[in-house]
């Protein structure tokens, strides 16, 4: 039932999207975390896909990111959308935080923004060995790892239950009548 009326409420918050994307991931993260799809589904993405939502996968993945991070997730209302996950792709979070302020004084537009972010990559990528930046990249390939291992886990439990179908015995029967078959024809 707690189910049901989260889904509702998703569905809902869906059709303006643009204006509750940090609610919808809120929502969807708490089913995630806490698993409460297993009532009604074997995996997270079977969840996401029988539900039919008007957004990928790969749009649930960014939205936990934005909730994940404490500086997006409270600016992300003044930001929008299109800009907070712009932003994700700025990897040193002092870097991150100068130019969510600047977006946010200076009102720039997603274009700017991408602009300015593919510019600051141009100008730093030499120096792509500070102490932060490293730490982010651990943290970012480690949050990568726990999706991926959350992703094979739920693989392995479709895998598990479709398993339960396949029955070995008769699999061994039916081999051994072909090969009997087969010495026959001999």
């Amino acid at each position: 039932m707690i189910l049901e009326n989260e889904i509702k409420i998703i569905q809902h918050l869906s059709k303006n999207i643009i204006s509750n994307f940090l609610q919808i991931g809120i929502k969807l993260k708490k089913i995630r975390d806490e698993e409460s799809f297993r009532s009604e589904y074997s995996t997270f993405t079977e969840f996401l896909e029988k539900e039919e939502f008007t957004f990928s996968k790969q749009f649930v993945y960014r939205l936990f990111q934005i909730v994940e991070d404490r500086e997006l997730k409270v600016k992300a209302p003044l930001l929008g959308i299109t800009k907070t996950i712009e932003l994700l792709y700025v990897t040193e979070r002092e870097t991150r935080n100068e130019l969510m302020e600047k977006t946010i004084k200076e009102d720039l537009t997603h274009k700017e923004l991408r602009t300015k972010i593919k510019k600051l990559k141009v100008e730093h990528s030499p120096i792509l060995n500070t102490e932060s930046e490293r730490m982010f990249k651990l943290q970012r390939e480690a949050n990568n790892l726990v999706s991926e291992f959350k992703r094979l886990k739920e693989q392995y439990l479709i895998w598990k239950e479709k398993s339960k179908e396949f029955d070995l015995k008769k699999e061994r029967e039916e081999l051994s009548l072909c090969f009997a078959l087969k010495e026959d024809l001999k």
